[in-house]
């Protein structure tokens, strides 16, 4: 299976190694990214902080989040942030991608994916607010994104090893 199809397309089944070969992938290109976000923020004197932020699952996800909740707190038009979320979204997709298809092989539906996902969402969203109450303490930007982000661990790493675990259903 070639590396587009198995990152982009979420139709079909993978079994446990495509699904490794695929994070494995994903990470690959997330660090390529950040390499080369780096070194054309370097050359050309930009701020690529944001942008960084959309790439990096867990901590920057949950300041990025973080970021759109105070946006939205104080009514206020944020267009610095549309590409680092369209930046998160592709992202996130992949890994949508990559999750729907394993579950699929492993016989289980994508509810596992859904609740995941309404559970990460929600969590980031609580802390970006508890954030935003907490900004005239000392630990008020770094204690909410530190829990959201031991949250998001274990939550992600639970659902992500219980997908490499899962035997494939199409050969029992």
């Amino acid at each position: 299976m070639n590396f587009a199809k198995l990152l982009l397309d979420p139709r079909g089944v993978i079994g446990r190694q495509a699904f490794a070969d695929g994070l494995l992938a994903l990470a690959a290109i997330i660090a390529l990214a950040l390499v080369t976000l780096g070194v054309l923020a370097q050359a050309l004197s930009w701020s690529i902080g944001d942008l960084a932020m959309a790439l990096t699952p867990l901590l920057g996800t949950s300041l990025l989040v973080t970021k759109i909740v105070a946006a939205n707190i104080e009514n206020r038009a944020a267009p610095e942030l549309i590409a680092p979320v369209l930046l998160m979204g592709a992202r996130l997709y992949v890994l949508a991608c990559l999750c729907l298809k394993r579950l699929r092989d492993a016989g289980r539906g994508p509810s596992g994916l859904i609740i995941a996902g309404a559970m990460s969402l929600g969590f980031h969203m609580l802390m970006g607010q508890w954030a935003q109450t907490l900004l005239t303490s000392e630990m008020g930007e770094l204690f909410p994104p530190l829990i959201d982000v031991t949250f998001n661990l274990l939550l992600w790493g639970v659902f992500l090893l219980s997908l490499l675990v899962n035997r494939s259903r199409r050969n029992a």
